[in-house]
């Protein structure tokens, strides 16, 4: 649950299940973006390791029906299971088990241990304990791509916010500074470690006057929508610079 980077997490992942439920080999499958019929395999481990990039058709194997019922699936004796995938590099699985893993509700693609040559016996609880892992994962994995968008989302805001003539500024309901453009920091002089602790009076102590003109115009624009004024503020070498400020 701390890592953010689901390229980091799925692997880890893997290895974990494998470990938790002793498997021989393992694999995590998600589908294709830009095609919701294929699957691609991700990550592999011991007999799947060699078919990692590879795709498969999203209804097929236990994949497949673990996508389409968004439950744990088992097979028990997958040597004569008539719809295994027809591949000389799973000829030696004797048994696995598939579970979906979903990203905001919907199934993105599946987890899946195997064993080896005899079969492995599952009991209720083993398939109730990879179906709460699966769980788990999914949510690991939608908190690390929710966290990704977000630093994306955050990255193209400060962009925007940075070509932004002049400079722009973002209070809070506590007016405290949480938000501002590269030409704030030019103009101020004040560190970005700085600029995150000011209250927006601290730019202008040095004037009753325009504390009072700036004060007056934040009331403004929090009732009407709009409010402006002609002040100037103070730099952090204490220079006096005229400003207008909306």
């Amino acid at each position: 649950l701390e890592h953010n980077d689901p390229e980091q997490l799925l692997p880890k992942l893997l290895a974990q299940a494998e470990h938790v439920f002793n498997a021989h080999s393992g694999l995590i499958a998600l589908l294709d973006p830009l095609n919701q019929k294929k699957l691609c395999l991700r990550f592999g481990s011991g007999v799947h390791a060699g078919l990692i990039g590879s795709f498969v058709k999203s209804h097929e194997g236990s994949i497949g029906i673990a996508l389409k019922t968004s439950e744990v699936h088992v097979v028990e004796d997958y040597q004569h299971w008539p719809h295994r995938i027809k591949d000389r590099n799973l000829a030696e699985i004797s048994t696995l088990i598939t579970a979906p893993l979903t990203l905001e509700r919907r199934s993105i693609g599946a987890i899946q241990l195997s064993w080896l040559n005899d079969p492995h016996p599952f009991t209720d609880y083993d398939v109730a304990a990879f179906r709460q892992f699966s769980l788990l994962a999914s949510i690991a994995l939608e908190k690390a791509t929710l966290f990704q968008r977000l630093q994306n989302e955050q990255a193209v805001l400060q962009a925007v916010f940075d070509g932004i003539p002049g400079f722009i500024y973002l209070y809070d309901d506590q007016d405290l500074l949480v938000r501002w453009n590269k030409a704030l920091e030019a103009v101020s002089g004040y560190s970005p470690e700085e600029l995150s602790t000011m209250h927006c009076l601290d730019w202008f102590r040095h004037s009753r006057t325009d504390m009072e003109n700036v004060a007056e115009g934040m009331d403004r624009a929090r009732q009407e929508g709009f409010g402006a004024t002609e002040s100037s503020i103070q730099a952090r070498d204490g220079s006096i610079k005229q400003v207008y400020l909306t």
